[in-house]
């Protein structure tokens, strides 16, 4: 298959050299797209300022909209829709070992696939225009590799954070199962998580809405629920196996969750 495709007339590049693993920069503003497919053999990276894309490839779709971008991997076959328009701050990479692993980090964000990144307002844009790519001089040179290559930093550091917060998802699910029964505390919590409480915090209430230990009391809380309704275990029985000293202690959580006493709640169910 053909990877070379034209450039249309409202493209614009860099008039000057620029570093390895860099090819070359680009502004992009089409008012329709309809792109068949085709391949590169270099790392497309490309960041939507306006409007809206469609990435289609036989592994997946992406609609990567205002304030996203994606990534297209060296070798895969894609093609680009567009029925409104967009406009696009883009950059192609060379697929090289670059001394300082600017590669490497891509690559593993998109592990061969196409992969969007969202990034919301980036300021950064502003700086961005035609004159900096098409302005050959010593400063507007370091100016265009400068911003080019923060943008990319951007784009790495936001797909990591992406990542780490899918996988936290996951993994605190499965640990707030685990500790359901008998809680855990903050400190605990942390170090199995190898996290900072302010880290730890931060990633519970973006994906959950409330602190990481609220989420598993409320899980121990359940927990205690079903134990009062569907068994007839004595409440020391229950205290004792949910890791509370005594009735008086599990009363306390109890009543701080629903209102009621253990013994009330058991009562109300019958």
């Amino acid at each position: 298959m053909n990877s070379h495709i034209s450039c249309p007339d409202n493209y614009k590049r860099n008039v000057f050299d620029i570093p390895q693993p860099f090819e070359h920069f680009n502004l992009i503003t089409l008012q329709k797209q309809n792109l068949a497919p085709h391949s590169h053999n270099k790392f497309h990276v490309n960041l939507i300022v306006k409007g809206s894309l469609d990435v289609i490839t036989e592994k997946n779709s992406l609609k990567v909209t205002e304030g996203c971008a994606y990534i297209m991997p060296p070798g895969v076959t894609h093609e680009l829709v567009s029925k409104t328009g967009y406009a696009q701050i883009g950059m192609d990479i060379n697929d090289i070992n670059d001394k300082n692993g600017l590669v490497q980090q891509v690559k593993e964000i998109c592990k061969g696939q196409a992969t969007k990144i969202k990034l919301g307002n980036v300021k950064l844009t502003e700086y961005i225009t035609e004159k900096t790519f098409l302005d050959s001089s010593p400063m507007s040179r370091l100016k265009g590799i400068s911003l080019m290559t923060t943008l990319l930093l951007l784009i790495i550091e936001k797909a990591q954070n992406e990542t780490e917060e899918e996988n936290f998802r996951s993994q605190f699910i499965e640990a707030a199962e685990k500790h359901a029964v008998k809680g855990i505390a903050l400190d605990e919590l942390c170090k199995e998580f190898n996290f900072s409480k302010t880290h730890i915090e931060r990633l519970s209430k973006k994906e959950f809405g409330c602190s990481a230990i609220k989420y598993i009391e409320h899980l121990r809380f359940l927990n205690i629920c079903s134990l009062l309704t569907n068994t007839s275990k004595k409440l020391s029985v229950i205290a004792s196996e949910c890791g509370f000293c005594d009735n008086s202690h599990l009363s306390v959580f109890f009543k701080k969750h629903c209102g009621k006493s253990p013994a009330q709640y058991r009562k109300d169910g019958k």
